[in-house]
């Protein structure tokens, strides 16, 4: 897909061959080419007087190429070292949205070119900031230099012939170190700020043209449109619209997902890519790219990158970089040719002078922009990147003039905020937790109760035992067992440790992390003896949101007892403390069990990694039983060894082996999967197929009901109305003025958890809903006990499976259940196989699922799919709790094989702020600074009590300010960096 949501774009990818005679080429022509008309390029920058060159001077080519070349425009001698493959310059675009180009130049409105102007102004002074050099004093990331020289064009048509303002600011590759010297600059850091680039262009340009009384409204990329020319302006995007269809179609033949680099090939092309072209050169070189899709791990990697290479190179040969020659009054006409009479009203009324209404203008609060920030950003995050904070304070405050010097300063003075290196930030309240559970490990030492050993079942194996020995022998009040996928731990460790504990005269209560984790437990108690002891503390297992919010259940435990956590790779860093807290408040003993390895939960914090860094006594155990040695040949047990040990790419080629991956794409490949969950059902054989995106789901889904209809196995479908959540953190849903009319609000707390009322009205911070006749209100002080929700409306029939999402009391339906739709009942309302009537709505089809729904489930066989786009997020993590959900069959279908080899080099553990390097002039608060005192203290005897010897992947904290990152998230971040093509460059 095109990426269109940044209105200021980077593009450094330049060919030294070529660079040189783009001004005289492209820049100095307006997308188009016309006699004796040229668009004049102005220099400017900081740098330029020193280079002898004057502020506002307009550039020729001789010029251009002299600076593209590195060379002193006086001179013509080389200013920097010239090595191969150094990059001439970065273009800088910057975008007016669709509607005020239309405004502009349709419209022949000039204010609109001024308010562009203007915004670009303030994105130039922005720029300054973030220029620099790559820095080698082995701490910071960039040396700032503050200083460049650059050329302004600005253009309003596309290649189209379309009206589109935007200004092309080249960045020459040259900035003057403190040392005096001149270096290349490291065009990464202008690509990791376009987005925040982007929100200081928008917030002027909206800025300025409310004060002139213009209505804005937000589109669907959350860029800013003339409320009155919306729907016009998508009359004049034919370019956008032609090029995403171009990208998806080369994308699906290939079965690659472009990456900005290619994409950027095709939009430069004034006809966009030829595509017939494309798949003859495809074809006749097939066979050639066949040879580079490998899996063997020795050389997956380096044959991935060279397709990608080769198929970079084969995007850009086919990409008509050519200008029409016409002129301006030709390219005008054919615009307005397209308004209609009401068009031109419209645009001319805009034109005229506008009232302000006074009522729209709303007073700039930046202390309020900047807590809704810190909340949304580190409910799911504990370290960020300053520039996504910018971002977002930006964002909530639109249109209201931020002085970004005013943001920075009061940024900067944020107690709710700890600072690192590198342009990361992290959250105090989450450092706190972090420190404090470092402390809460470490006074729970020695203070717990050895349980006996008699009686073990003799089903236990060899290592099953040794893990239930390291655990019931242990004296510290928390412990923890990290194993595998599909070792026995609920049936054999978990079940031995509740009958030990038991019989000792403890008492057990057994939580996990969700409503589906929960209920594999009480499952799994299916599996033990029916009236064992065991058996019915599973039955009994709650969820651990609600045992932390009844107090009776938390009332059940004594000094001594134990609590279960299972799926605590799944515990969120609050959730965890919570556990914590209580538990040494009440002398309740604690056993987190999970598996690394593992997805991680939706809130801030990887818990159950941080305990095991932090020293919890732990137990391992690794051998797996849910797949035999025969499944697959022995393949299968293989791949998922592999796969827990990180070595994705030895994983995918064991199952490569088995002839377990298939290629195939775009609609081939959905209708594969759904012929192979058919056959499945056909068969009798349980099977769970699971993808990356909801958006994969609903393709299979769509596959799968096509067949059973033809079939005659779904019958009497109707039309049902349900509703998806929108995953707004709780500071979106404090916005309730962001609300609409038609959204659905779900009780998520209390009595009536569950219970679905759609909003009718919205005004004075209170959102208006009804449901079932009753009208009640919601406010910003309900935003944890209720989540949003989009309806939808799909058809189910008699014999459809379905999913459902969220749990309700009411119809006693609980989160994660598959049920199977029997009948009608008089209402419309589907029924179960089981009789129960399904008025909750938060379901959708239950054919495929996605990796955080089958966490913990298994069947006889797995379907795994990844299509060209979620191929390129997934991760090891995933990989692995996909991979491992089978018994004996696992079915891997895929766009392009290759690509299977890029997934190892991504990690899904997220970064704590113990992890991160404190800035070296940040000064903690007060309890901070005590809290790591005392960590110190604890580290510093753990390394006198070890001799020193110490991993740096295990270290628990960065103890100095500005200490450097382990080796494992050094070599880590600079694989991930390769990955995405950003070593030295911009994609």
């Amino acid at each position: 897909m095109l990426a269109i949501e940044n209105m200021v774009k980077c593009y450094d990818q330049f060919d030294d061959a070529v660079a040189g005679g783009l001004h005289e080429k492209h820049y100095s022509h307006n997308d188009y080419y016309e006699k004796e008309r040229t668009v004049e390029g102005r220099v400017f920058g900081n740098l330029a007087a020193e280079l002898g060159l004057e502020e506002g001077q307009t550039i020729t080519s001789q010029l251009f190429k002299d600076l593209g070349e590195n060379r002193h425009p006086k001179t013509g001698e080389y200013m920097t070292r010239h090595v191969t493959g150094r990059k001439p310059m970065c273009d800088i675009t910057v975008s007016m949205p669709k509607s005020w180009s239309v405004q502009w130049k349709i419209g022949e409105d000039e204010r609109i070119g001024g308010y562009h102007r203007r915004a670009v102004e303030k994105v130039k002074a922005e720029l300054v900031r973030l220029v620099g050099r790559q820095a080698h004093n082995g701490t910071d990331h960039l040396e700032y230099t503050n200083n460049f020289v650059a050329v302004q064009y600005r253009h309003d048509t596309n290649r189209c012939f379309e009206v589109q303002g935007h200004d092309h600011i080249i960045l020459f590759n040259i900035t003057r170190s403190a040392n005096g010297k001149y270096y290349a600059i490291d065009f990464r850091e202008i690509y990791d700020w376009s987005k925040y680039l982007t929100a200081v262009y928008r917030d002027e340009l909206v800025r300025l043209a409310v004060a002139d009384g213009f209505n804005v409204t937000l589109g669907k990329e959350n860029e800013p449109q003339i409320t009155e020319l919306m729907e016009m302006a998508k009359e004049h995007q034919r370019r956008s619209d032609e090029l995403k269809e171009v990208i998806d179609n080369i994308e699906q033949y290939a079965g690659i997902e472009l990456n900005n680099r290619e994409r950027s090939a095709i939009v430069r092309a004034s006809r966009g890519l030829d595509l017939e072209a494309f798949k003859r050169k495809w074809d006749a070189r097939k066979d050639e790219f066949d040879s580079l899709k490998n899996l063997d791990p020795a050389t997956a990697e380096t044959k991935r990158r060279e397709l990608l290479a080769k198929f970079s190179g084969l995007v850009r040969s086919c990409s008509d970089g050519k200008l029409y020659e016409t002129s301006t009054e030709e390219v005008r006409a054919s615009q307005r040719v397209r308004v209609t009479p009401e068009q031109w009203q419209i645009l001319e009324r805009l034109k005229a002078t506008l009232e302000i209404d006074h009522s729209r203008v709303c007073k700039l609060d930046l202390d309020r922009a900047i807590d809704y920030a810190i909340q949304k950003l580190f409910e799911r995050e504990s370290v960020i990147k300053i520039y996504e904070l910018y971002e977002c304070i930006l964002d909530h405050e639109r249109g209201l003039g931020i002085d970004p010097e005013e943001l920075r300063s009061k940024v900067a003075n944020r107690p709710e905020l700890v600072f690192g290196r590198g342009n990361e930030v992290g959250s105090a309240e989450h450092y706190r937790r972090e420190l404090e559970n470092v402390l809460v490990l470490e006074q729970g030492r020695s203070k717990g109760i050895t349980v006996g050993l008699e009686r073990l079942s003799t089903r236990l194996t060899e290592a099953q035992h040794a893990a239930l020995k390291s655990l019931l022998e242990s004296r510290d009040q928390f412990t923890a067992l990290s194993g595998s996928s599909g070792v026995g731990k609920t049936e054999f460790v978990i079940a031995s440790v509740i009958e030990q504990n038991l019989k000792d005269g403890h008492r057990v209560f057994v939580v996990a992390p969700s409503d589906n984790a929960r209920d594999v437990l009480r499952r799994d108690a299916g599996k033990l003896c029916p009236h064992s002891p065991s058996a019915a503390v599973l039955q009994e297992a709650e969820s651990l949101q609600l045992y932390q919010a009844d107090p009776r259940l938390r009332q059940k435990l004594a000094r001594g007892d134990l609590l279960i956590v299972d799926e605590a790779s799944f515990v969120s860093l609050e959730q965890g403390h919570r556990v914590l807290e209580d538990a040494a408040k009440r002398g309740v003993r604690v056993c987190f069990i999970g598996d690394l390895d593992q997805e991680k939960s939706i809130e801030a914090g990887d818990f159950f990694r941080q305990t095991m860094q932090a020293g919890i006594h732990t137990a391992e155990l690794h051998e797996i039983k849910r797949q035999s040695p025969e499944a697959l040949d022995g393949h299968y047990l293989a791949s998922v060894k592999a796969f827990k040990a990180g070595r994705t790419t030895e994983a995918f080629h064991e199952l490569y082996l088995a002839g377990c991956i298939r290629e195939l794409r775009g609609k081939d490949r959905v209708e594969a999967i759904a012929d192979s969950v058919i056959r499945s059902q056909e068969e009798g054989i349980s099977t769970i197929a699971v993808s990356l995106t909801h958006r994969e789901n609903d393709a299979v889904a769509v596959a799968v009901r096509k067949r059973m209809k033809e079939t005659g196995r779904l019958t009497d479908t109707r039309p049902v109305t349900a509703y998806q959540t929108l995953g707004w953190t709780i500071a979106e849903r404090r916005e309730i003025d962001k609300l609409k009319a038609g959204m659905v609000l779900e009780q998520t707390r209390g009595k009536e958890k569950g219970r679905a009322w759609v909003i009718e009205s919205v005004a004075n911070g209170r959102a208006y809903a009804r449901s079932d006749g009753k009208l009640r209100y919601f406010e910003k002080g309900h935003a944890r006990a209720f989540d949003v929700c989009e309806q939808r409306t799909f058809e189910l029939g008699v014999g459809d499976e379905i999913l459902i999402r969220s749990a309700s009391k009411q119809d006693r339906i609980i989160n994660g259940e598959r049920l199977l739709v029997a009948s009608w009942d008089q209402n419309g309302n589907p029924i179960a196989s089981d009789g129960r009537v399904i008025k909750h709505r938060n379901f959708c089809y239950g054919y495929a699922s996605t990796i955080y729904r089958v966490q913990g489930d298994s069947a006889t066989k797995v379907i795994v799919s990844f299509d060209r786009h979620s191929i390129r997020t997934a991760d090891r993590e995933s990989a692995y709790v996909a991979g491992s959900r089978g018994r004996e069959f696992c079915e891997v279908f895929v766009e392009q094989i290759a690509e299977l080899a890029g997934i190892q080099n991504r990690s899904g553990d997220r970064k704590s702020v113990m992890e991160m390097a404190i800035a070296a002039d940040h000064e903690l608060e007060p309890e901070l600074r005590a809290l790591l005192a005392k960590v110190e203290i604890i580290q510093q005897g753990k390394k006198e009590a070890q001799g020193f010897k110490q991993e740096q992947e295990k270290t628990i904290v960065d103890l100095q300010a500005g200490a450097r990152k382990t080796v494992a998230q050094a070599q880590w971040e600079n694989t991930e960096k390769k990955e995405q093509g950003l070593e030295g460059s911009i994609d």
